[in-house]
């Protein structure tokens, strides 16, 4: 079938100028919503998607430059924890100075005028980059006594930490009142190399 387009032109001339003006609307419309589907939604849609890449982007370089212009502070802060991790550190003994700190213990003890029933280390306990030694204790002495004991362990250079402290069986003794106290003393060791794996 052949289209003789020269017809078709020359009956659209004939038409009115009305009809002629709604021909060349819907040709304009059509022209536009082709652009529009096959052009305009899809580039629509990239640059969408490269408009939120661009505000993600800008975000990390805000977060970045507020941490570059902290990087002194934080550089100093961290210098300060290592400090004081040191120092925290070297309160604790390493494994050739637990027994003469338990020895200590033992001399501030008697030295207060306690009577030990009971000194018993027992097994490490590994916890991390330490370990804790529990040491069970068993004491005759007044409440004074006592008290002068922990005040003493409370001022020793590595860090002791008594534990379950238990006051009873009262006696009266050349003029005093003798307590049987039970406690744990829990020193801690560092380990330095050693994997702690937090089991006895």
């Amino acid at each position: 079938m052949k289209i003789d387009i020269f017809s078709y032109v020359e009956r659209i001339t004939k038409l009115s100028t009305r009809k002629k003006m709604i021909i060349l609307g819907s040709i304009i419309f059509v022209i536009f919503f082709c652009y529009w589907w096959f052009f305009h939604s899809v580039k629509a849609a990239q640059i969408k998607v490269l408009r939120d890449e661009l505000s993600n982007l800008q975000a990390q370089l805000q977060k970045s430059r507020v941490i570059a212009g902290n990087l002194e502070r934080y550089k100093e802060e961290v210098d300060r924890l290592n400090e004081e991790l040191k120092k925290a550190v070297a309160k604790l003994p390493g494994e050739k100075e637990i027994p003469s700190l338990l020895t200590n213990i033992s001399d501030a003890g008697r030295s207060v005028g306690l009577e030990f029933l009971l000194f018993r280390p027992h097994s490490e306990v590994k916890k991390g980059f330490y370990s804790e030694v529990p040491i069970e204790i068993q004491v005759v002495g007044t409440y004074h006594q006592v008290a002068l004991f922990f005040d003493k362990v409370s001022k020793m250079s590595r860090i002791v930490n008594i534990r379950n402290i238990n006051m009873g069986s009262p006696k009266e003794s050349g003029g005093k009142i003798l307590l049987t106290t039970s406690c744990n003393a829990v020193t801690f060791r560092f380990l330095g190399g050693e994997q702690g794996d937090g089991k006895k």
